[in-house]
């Protein structure tokens, strides 16, 4: 059986690593740790985690299609926190964060004990651009107030028009891109 290795990194830009070189991955049967960029990895623990967040070295989330849980010694050991089917999750604090079931995405406000359904968009990852996530309809990235926006693409590279529900890449005259999604209440 082929097995995928889920990456996440603590800071991702749109592509690559940037300068945070720390990150976290998971094949579905183990939890992984790279310090240098995703050269090496190393095994952390048994866990059978198909989604993982870290909000910090230290502190993470993940989900195993099943459970949701938690680790705050940096994925060495893991808590159950409840019994969401979730697939992916995104947190943006300890206590706020989205997570995906394949069919519906969810909000937490209480470090994932309790999730809200938002929408019914059949997602199986998410990513925010920006931490500052005060609205799901809408957030800030931190920017250079003087870059202008030159185009929007669709996920294909094809110009297009802001939509909700549909993801969507602004590409900036300074050459800087954002991959967004704007998700109708």
């Amino acid at each position: 059986m082929k097995k995928i290795l889920f990456i996440l990194l603590l800071v991702i830009p749109f592509i690559g690593f940037g300068q945070v070189l720390i990150g976290y991955g998971c094949d579905g049967d183990n939890v992984y740790k790279t310090t240098n960029g995703g050269i090496d990895w190393t095994y952390i623990s048994p866990e059978n985690m198909v989604g993982l967040y870290f909000i910090s070295e230290n502190i993470g989330y993940g989900c195993d299609g099943d459970n949701v849980y938690k680790t705050t010694n940096g994925g060495i050991d893991w808590t159950y926190i409840s019994p969401e089917n979730m697939v992916d999750l995104y947190f943006i604090s300890q206590n706020i964060g989205y997570g995906c079931d394949g069919d519906n995405v969810y909000k937490t406000t209480n470090g994932g004990i309790d999730w809200t359904y938002i929408s019914p968009e059949n997602m199986v990852g998410l990513y925010f651009i920006s931490g500052n996530i005060t609205n799901l309809s809408t957030f800030n990235s931190p920017t250079s107030s003087n870059r202008k926006l030159e185009k929007v693409v669709n996920m294909l590279g094809i110009e297009t028009k802001l939509q909700q529900n549909i993801p969507f890449i602004e590409i900036y005259d300074d050459g800087s891109t954002e991959k967004k999604l704007i998700i109708e209440k």
